[in-house]
């Protein structure tokens, strides 16, 4: 009889919290919206991890008669999408370092009339690719190079 009365207590404790926790879940709140000035920044990685914002980049396994290489860096914006293209500048924050890219040697540079109008968010888009264009310079057939980016 002590057994049973220990199990009816149990269930019954089980059952209340249960309601209670139906109670609070059933609670109507509003809905979160954005409501913060649109910003962009760099998509995730292939891998699903991080952040792509450098890339590492050499010409050995590129074909010897190709001189150029694009690589596509994802933008994706936080926020509303506009009715109109919006500019997004791009700097280099790796300049200096070792086996740094150097604009105009190593890549088309993102202020260079070629690829100026493709760095943008374009209107109605939440997400954009920008093309970096790498250039074959000497030193990149054996050796590579890194771009780091940051949104200016």
């Amino acid at each position: 009889m002590v057994y049973k009365m220990m199990i009816m207590n149990r269930i019954f404790r089980y059952v209340v919290l249960g309601l209670t926790l139906l109670a609070v879940a059933c609670e109507q709140h509003d809905a979160l919206m954005y409501d913060n000035d649109a910003q962009v920044c760099f998509a995730r990685g292939e891998d699903g991890f991080g952040q792509q914002d450098s890339v590492l980049h050499s010409f050995f396994l590129v074909p010897s008669n190709q001189d150029r290489d694009t690589v596509w860096v994802e933008l994706a914006l936080m926020g509303f999408p506009m009715n109109e293209d919006r500019p997004v500048k791009l700097i280099q924050t790796n300049t200096g370092a070792a086996n740094a890219a150097v604009a105009g040697v190593h890549y088309v540079a993102f202020d260079d009339p070629e690829v100026v109008n493709q760095i943008m968010i374009g209107a109605g888009q939440v997400s954009t690719k920008i093309p970096v264009i790498f250039l074959r310079d000497g030193s990149l057939k054996t050796d590579k190079v890194r771009l780091e980016l940051t949104i200016g």
